[in-house]
């Protein structure tokens, strides 16, 4: 065991001999050396930075178990010689898509509850609060992988009067999510809600937010100007069949409003594909996540309830 102890005697001369020398070239050489450290740090901080940041964009909406599935309908108008484009289609568009083409599984529309920038009024009893929300689908819940403590999913939206609130709205005014279902809410000291489902707090990487979702069929009972084809602004998400092909899907999409709306020689509308006429709307379909999202790379959370 002598050799052992002494090889090892050895190394750590050696090794404190390293030390002494790069002390000693630091001081002969500090500006150098003080340049040299400074590019090392800022080179591994900056390297550091960009991977955390890679990191959090691949993140968002990761957890969509369908990720894949899920587009967003996207409408391009040309008109008198310009360009337009934009996410604000018809407020019937969901649910005329899902009942016409079978290669859509679910399909939901989304409006803000509130005008941007402001909020919505809640309170139960003497608790008052104020939240960000939307008016959605009754397949919301089904097409994306928002985890449900309470109720269902295909249920959760499907009845007006109904809302699902986020599970810090639940604490704050019941208690627990529990304690929140089949309860009445009041909204904008107008109408008396009842809480069909309680969600898990919306992570903050995920691209849409939202404090609670109220039933699409109040909004539409309530703006009577989604009743025209001729309007647009409400968002349009469908999710497609695993054996759907979303080429096809946009090519059976590309004069859909034409349904329900006549060509204008001025403006017309179609999704998507170049089109030919000179004042033409074409509607495309985009991905709704990010492409993280959409490859599945990341870990998903657990699935909402049927």
């Amino acid at each position: 065991m002598a050799w052992y102890r002494l090889d090892n005697h050895k190394s750590q001369y050696m090794v404190l001999n390293y030390f002494r020398t790069a002390w000693r070239s630091f001081r002969r050489h500090s500006a150098f050396s003080v340049i040299n450290i400074f590019g090392l740090t800022l080179g591994l901080t900056c390297s550091l930075l960009i991977l955390l940041w890679v990191a959090d964009e691949r993140s968002v909406d990761c957890w969509h178990a369908h990720g894949d599935q899920l587009f967003q309908i996207y409408e391009r108008n040309y008109y008198d010689g310009k360009v337009g484009a934009g996410y604000a289609t018809q407020g019937l568009l969901a649910d005329e898509l899902k009942r016409v083409i079978p290669e859509i599984q679910y399909a939901s529309g989304m409006e803000n509850a509130a005008a941007p920038g402001a909020s919505n009024t809640f309170s139960v009893g003497d608790r008052l609060g104020k939240n960000n929300g939307s008016f959605a689908g009754a397949d919301f819940f089904r097409q994306f992988s928002f985890p449900l403590l309470e109720g269902k999913a295909a249920t959760a939206l499907d009845r007006p009067g109904m809302i699902a609130i986020s599970h810090k709205m639940a604490v704050r005014f019941f208690g627990s999510p529990q304690a929140a279902i089949g309860q009445s809410i009041l909204f904008d000291n107008s109408e008396n809600l009842q809480v069909s489902a309680v969600f898990e707090d919306v992570p903050a990487n995920s691209s849409l937010q939202f404090d609670f979702l109220r039933s699409w069929t109040d909004f539409v009972r309530q703006n009577a100007w989604v009743n025209n084809w001729g309007n647009t602004d409400p968002s349009t998400y469908i999710l497609l069949r695993p054996s759907a092909d979303p080429a096809g899907v946009e090519g059976k999409i590309k004069d859909f409003i034409y349904r329900y709306r006549a060509k204008s020689p001025a403006h017309a509308t179609s999704w998507p594909c170049s089109p030919s006429a000179k004042n033409t709307s074409t509607l495309l379909l985009r991905t709704a996540l990010s492409t993280a999202a959409a490859s599945n790379t990341c870990r998903s959370l657990p699935s909402s309830p049927s």
